[in-house]
């Protein structure tokens, strides 16, 4: 039986064009025949690697959160305090956010209110992607009242959604101007709500 051609593109690289691609345009305004031209292959090849434009989207939402997300959660784990590891995750978005490489803001965030009217999977994974970062947080400042960091009176869950509040402001500041002095000093000041000081 005869071999199939090979492709002729780099699949990883392929992805990292649709991160940013969406990340830009949202999934809405992203067509397909838009992609195909920037991902640099025919639509018939961009149909059998990735599915539609549907599978292609939550293919690039995981290579997104499992790239930046991975990496600030990893760095919220390794922080020495509760504070500190706050200290880093929030300054992980602020230098994320002033990178002019970048598109502009966070392409969670950033299709998180246009993908509410999109199909069940994308809001999911949305929704999905959103809390995953909450979570880990709200876990390390429950280790951090373990170990005396934090006081007992308070709920680490609530605390975790006051600072992804603040990440979600500073997303949403970053995607009218890129601004890292004042991503620094809502940093600074978002470290004063910690309790006890």
């Amino acid at each position: 039986m005869p071999r199939g051609r090979p492709r002729e593109f780099d699949p990883d690289k392929v992805l990292d064009r649709a991160v940013h691609a969406f990340w830009r345009r949202g999934f809405r305004a992203t067509s397909l025949n838009e992609l195909a031209r920037e991902l640099g292959i025919e639509k018939p090849s961009l149909y059998a690697a990735f599915g539609n434009k549907e599978q292609l989207f939550l293919k690039a939402l995981e290579r997104y959160a499992s790239g930046f997300e991975l990496r600030a959660i990893a760095a919220l784990e390794k922080a020495p305090t509760g504070k500190a590891a706050v200290a880093a995750l929030l300054s992980a978005f602020g230098e994320q956010l002033s990178d002019p490489k970048a598109p502009a803001g966070c392409l969670i965030a950033n299709c998180a209110a246009e993908c509410r009217e999109s199909s069940e999977a994308i809001s999911q994974a949305v929704a999905t992607s959103l809390g995953t970062m909450e979570v880990a947080l709200a876990k390390r400042l429950k280790r951090a009242q373990k170990e005396r960091e934090l006081p007992a009176s308070e709920d680490p869950r609530y605390l975790a959604r006051y600072f992804a509040a603040v990440i979600q402001g500073m997303v949403s500041l970053s995607r009218a101007k890129r601004d890292p002095k004042g991503l620094q000093q809502i940093v600074r000041i978002a470290l004063r709500a910690w309790p006890g000081e």
